[in-house]
């Protein structure tokens, strides 16, 4: 090969380097711009900025409350969305379950659920909130001082109460915890459930109740003192329903309107085992 011939070669061959040197230059340059282009639509644009949240449902708490405590759990771990900031519709999620505002991870106890529902269009984030509704109050009788707090179905402590008595609102004497917090749960599901139940027994038995007393967790169980007659026993273990036949039969009023002397002058009446009734 003379050596025009290998000069025109290896011409050639670094024309050919160059040119692809250039078009790998030239996608880079424009999958950079693409890039940069639509981080700047995600962040910077108005096309995704949400231009109103709003907070629907609460009742107990303050909207500011909400949106904080949200915006937080949104944020949490997400470098993506601390960068593009909670205006940005994208970095919301659908729904915040109990799992996410559980006051287990702190935040607010009164929060149960919360939807999120967007519109890209309007460009509007609206928070569905659903909060705790109260079923009774639970008080920490060994507390100093005393403590007591609403609790709901599930059985959360999720808002601080006053110390009250008598047969409008249910309240269980805790003797059993020296102290208990906002976000507790001081019984399982199940036991929580079968208390409800007494409740309902309580409540279509017309009974006048001085006191609902838990001692102790281990045995599961809560000692009932009604104000006109004897110690009602409960297990937690199971549920009530079936003693009411038995308390109605007991309770049966006279002519007068009266109620029977073998009701009133009955020391207890232990529901403990289940399916029977044990009184004395």
């Amino acid at each position: 090969m003379t050596d025009s011939a290998s000069y025109l070669l290896d011409r050639e061959h670094h024309r050919r380097r160059r040119a692809k040197i250039f078009r790998w230059s030239f996608s880079i340059i424009a999958l950079a711009v693409v890039v940069f282009g639509a981080t700047w639509v995600v962040a910077r644009s108005s096309l995704f900025r949400a231009e109103r949240i709003t907070v629907f449902g609460n009742q107990r708490l303050s909207a500011a409350d909400i949106l904080t405590f949200v915006e937080e759990r949104v944020t949490k771990g997400r470098m993506l969305a601390r960068i593009l900031g909670t205006q940005n519709l994208l970095v919301w999620p659908d729904t915040l379950v109990a799992g996410d505002t559980s006051t287990s991870i702190g935040g607010l106890p009164a929060l149960k659920n919360l939807v999120i529902r967007k519109d890209y269009q309007e460009r509007t984030i609206e928070l569905i909130v659903e909060e705790r509704q109260s079923v009774g109050v639970w008080c920490a009788k060994r507390a100093e001082p005393e403590r007591c707090f609403w609790f709901d179905d599930d059985g959360v402590l999720f808002e601080p109460a006053p110390s009250a008595e008598g047969n409008l609102i249910r309240v269980v004497a805790d003797y059993a915890s020296e102290d208990t917090t906002l976000g507790l749960r001081p019984l399982s599901a199940a036991a929580m459930g079968n208390l409800l139940s007494v409740f309902r027994v309580i409540k279509e038995s017309g009974l006048s109740i001085g006191e609902i007393r838990f001692e102790d967790p281990a045995l599961q169980e809560v000692r009932v003192v009604t104000n006109d007659g004897p110690i009602l026993y409960f297990s937690l273990r199971f549920p009530a329903e079936n003693t009411l036949g038995v308390i109605r039969s007991l309770t049966e009023k006279d002519r007068r309107g009266e109620l029977k002397p073998r009701f009133s002058e009955l020391e207890y009446i232990d529901f403990r085992v289940e399916n029977r009734a044990y009184y004395k």
